[in-house]
């Protein structure tokens, strides 16, 4: 979405105009008299003239809305004022005839072209007549990753519900996490792509907030005005708050408050420092991005090609170099489970064990110990703290107990040689 901003708080009455696909806009000073084209009304300064700069916006074609790499085209024109325009430190063309007071006089087609600045960069600073403050027209996306099943990511046409609702505002609506993602809609608070919002500092809502980003974007005549959007009259004051759109509480294992879904940039590197060791290639493959993401290692363990004191023993062998958590896999045998908390002393994560470690910072929660198990690894209870809190303390590793001097020797059969991956 393309903003037009001032340093100086006076000129745009120190909010942000939304410059909506498809329209033009008219910046120019106001007057006792105000001119009635020109939309974008500034003060306290006569440098800057009554119509002093337009601005073309180009529409989005539909289908546009899921692709990342397009976005609307914004030319600006001088419309000839007394002191000029400046883009990106460079004077631009000024029409010839300046537009006065009273009348636009019209260009044809070939000499307007021959006077607009196309603006590619994502920041661009414009300095009005012999204005001491900069007006700034900036694109910032954003794009909502829905959550939709694995196999119909593919499907060209299942955004196209969502796609509808918002792309001609300039919003992108993909079916899968992306790096510019802005928000992820999800029905939950606990998955996948949730938590991977949360660890790159996204916003998490429900699909209601699509609905209300639509309702903004409507034309509406109010008082006789011009048809404009809600977005147009006020961005910042009209802009859904996403905080109203999280989902709801469900059977998460995590307690927090709702403030602890908030973006919080120390999440980016939570697990630096941390190795997690995957007992199942699915759950590897689902937390990659995760892991990865908040600048942690993963391996994988395949425990059904290896026994118990082969998965302690790589915990071990890691220990001295990393920190080590075990990721456990749904069909692991309840045996096998247990004889490897036994070697280890603490125990091994479950799926659900993930969200609260990263509501809360607290990274102990990756090693809970056995009870009665005499570890040595501290852990404390997960209490949220808010994001005031100055540093991120990740505990340090302490050394794994050593196992029984005489282990009971193991019920299940050799399973052959342990296959462990490293990403």
């Amino acid at each position: 979405m393309w903003l037009l901003s001032c340093d100086d708080p006076i000129c745009l009455g120190g909010r942000r105009e939304w410059l909506k696909p498809g329209s033009e806009k008219l910046l120019g000073r106001s007057g006792k008299n105000q001119l009635p084209d020109v939309t974008v009304i500034t003060n306290g300064t006569t440098t800057i003239s009554r119509r002093h700069l337009r601005m073309f916006i180009r529409e989005l074609a539909p289908g546009d809305g899921t692709r990342l790499h397009i976005r609307p085209l914004l030319k600006v024109l001088d419309a000839g004022g007394k002191y000029g325009t400046v883009v990106n430190g460079v004077k631009v063309p000024t029409k010839p005839e300046p537009e006065n007071y009273t009348h636009n006089i019209p260009m044809s087609e070939e000499q307007r072209k021959s006077l607009e600045v196309i603006l590619t960069s994502d920041v661009n600073e414009l300095r009005l007549g012999k204005h001491n403050a900069s007006f700034w027209i900036k694109y910032e996306p954003v794009v909502l990753s829905i959550q939709v099943r694995s196999e119909e990511q593919s499907n060209p046409s299942i955004m196209e519900p969502y796609a509808k609702k918002v792309e001609r505002a300039g919003i992108k609506t993909i079916p899968r996490w992306h790096e510019t993602t802005t928000h992820v809609v999800v029905p939950k608070r606990n998955g996948y792509l949730s938590m991977q919002a949360l660890i790159n500092g996204r916003h998490l809502v429900t699909e209601k907030y699509i609905d209300a980003i639509a309702e903004q974007v409507k034309v509406v005549y109010k008082d006789g005005c011009c048809p404009l959007t809600e977005l147009e009259r006020d961005f910042d004051k009209n802009w859904p708050n996403p905080v109203d759109f999280l989902p709801p509480q469900e059977l998460e294992r995590a307690t927090a408050p709702d403030s602890a879904y908030q973006p919080d940039p120390r999440r980016k590197t939570l697990f630096n420092g941390w190795s997690f060791i995957f007992c199942s290639q699915k759950h590897y493959t689902k937390f990659l991005g995760i892991i990865k993401d908040a600048q942690g290692k993963l391996e994988l363990f395949d425990w059904k090609m290896g026994e118990a004191e082969d998965l302690a023993n790589s915990v071990r062998n890691r220990s001295n170099k990393t920190k080590v958590a075990v990721v456990r896999a749904d069909d692991m045998d309840d045996d096998f489970v247990a004889r490897v908390e036994q070697l280890l002393g603490f125990k091994m994560l479950e799926l659900g064990d993930f969200l609260q470690p990263i509501l809360s910072l607290d990274l102990t929660l990756l090693r809970k110990p056995l009870e009665g198990s005499g570890s040595n690894i501290p852990h404390k209870a997960a209490v949220y703290e808010s994001p005031v809190r100055p540093n991120l303390s990740v505990v340090a590793e302490e050394p794994s107990p050593s196992p029984p001097p005489h282990p009971a020797p193991s019920s299940r059969p050799a399973r052959g040689r342990v296959r462990i991956s490293s990403s």
